[in-house]
């Protein structure tokens, strides 16, 4: 097992790592891919990118929020309770939207109470990628 200088911080050791990973030695191309992992490392967070990517370009949090109870809960909007929709709600506005808001993936308008897409493009490259399917 190769020896650590102890006064190396793990974040040093890491990007030395990533760099002999990397085969174009592109260490430039990693962040990116990081912060689209990074989106889509919660099921909520893929539900709220996709639809926001398959919708008009911006929708407000309540119906983000009754869509994406609707599909965790597999049953139509309709149905979904007020609390349903709130506990998601609050879980999208305290962690979802701030956490996609630093990866500059969407802007949140908290005024208007409008989410809209920003940068999706790598975020979708990996959903397409990996030919993900949003399945409840």
């Amino acid at each position: 097992m190769p020896r650590t200088d102890p006064r190396e911080s793990r974040t040093d050791r890491a990007e030395t790592s990533n760099d002999a990973i990397d085969p174009d030695g592109d260490p430039s191309s990693a962040p990116h891919l990081d912060s689209a992992f990074t989106a889509l490392s919660h099921p909520r967070r893929i539900y709220l990118i996709h639809a926001l990517v398959n919708g008009t370009g911006g929708a407000t949090l309540t119906d983000l929020s009754s869509e994406i109870a609707s599909q965790e809960l597999d049953k139509p909007i309709e149905e979904v309770t007020v609390g349903e929709r709130k506990r998601i709600h609050l879980s999208l506005y305290h962690s979802h939207l701030p956490k996609l808001a630093d990866l500059d993936v969407i802007e949140y308008d908290d005024r208007e109470d409008v989410v809209r897409p920003k940068d999706v493009s790598q975020v979708k490259a990996v959903l397409d990628g990996t030919d993900a399917q949003l399945d409840a």
